[in-house]
């Protein structure tokens, strides 16, 4: 009976975190951006850290996926934190976040889709999928325009914060608005845009329009 309880309240943690995820997903992605460069890097890590936080939490009911995952927030988390002190490379920070991030997407995915009813929350959290992938992918065109500068064309000329203008040229790629104020230039940015764009048409058409489909309808009193 103990075990029962306990495994209802773990999902029901995992539910409610869905939700918290996507909120911190759009402070992070929305939100923050409009602050503007100037917006510290303290502030911006105690984000990010939330951020992975609550999706472990999402993650919860998942036992292999929690521990692995666990480990390797911890991992990027300290490496994120201790850069400046460590002396860690960039393009490290870069990679440990991606693979983060893919986790999660991947994780916070299957979570939407197991077993049981479709609730709010598991809308939300297929939506938080969908926004994970687009940082994801964020973090890819960051990375390789790391290691090989002008893979993307900036209309404005180079940003100052280059994080956020590939957060916004990811977003906008996901949702195929394509402004055309940043252009992928590089063979495998293009490829990467192309790929976002199929996912980003594709996902919220059979993945989100779906799970709204099929939510138990409310009864009636």
């Amino acid at each position: 009976m103990l075990d029962t309880w306990s495994e209802r309240v773990g999902t029901w943690l995992s539910d409610e975190a869905l939700t918290g995820l996507l909120l911190i997903l759009v402070l992070d992605m929305l939100v923050l951006p409009m602050l503007g460069p100037d917006v510290g890097q303290v502030l911006l890590n105690m984000v990010f850290t939330v951020l992975l936080l609550t999706g472990l939490a999402a993650v919860a009911n998942r036992k292999v996926g929690f521990v692995v995952v666990g480990l390797i927030v911890l991992a990027t988390v300290a490496l994120r934190w201790m850069a400046p002190v460590l002396a860690v490379t960039k393009a490290t920070t870069l990679v440990a976040s991606l693979v983060t991030i893919s986790l999660f997407a991947m994780l916070v995915f299957l979570r939407t889709l197991s077993p049981g009813p479709i609730t709010r929350h598991r809308v939300e959290g297929a939506v938080a999928a969908y926004l994970l992938i687009g940082m994801a992918f964020a973090i890819a065109y960051e990375g390789i325009e790391l290691l090989a500068p002008g893979s993307l064309r900036f209309a404005e000329g180079e940003p100052e914060a280059m994080d956020r203008a590939v957060g916004y040229f990811s977003l906008v790629t996901l949702t195929t608005l394509g402004y055309g104020d940043v252009t992928p230039v590089g063979p495998l940015t293009r490829r990467l845009a192309m790929a976002e764009g199929l996912i980003g048409q594709l996902y919220p058409a059979i993945i989100i329009g779906w799970m709204v489909s099929s939510m138990t309808p409310r009864r009636r009193d």
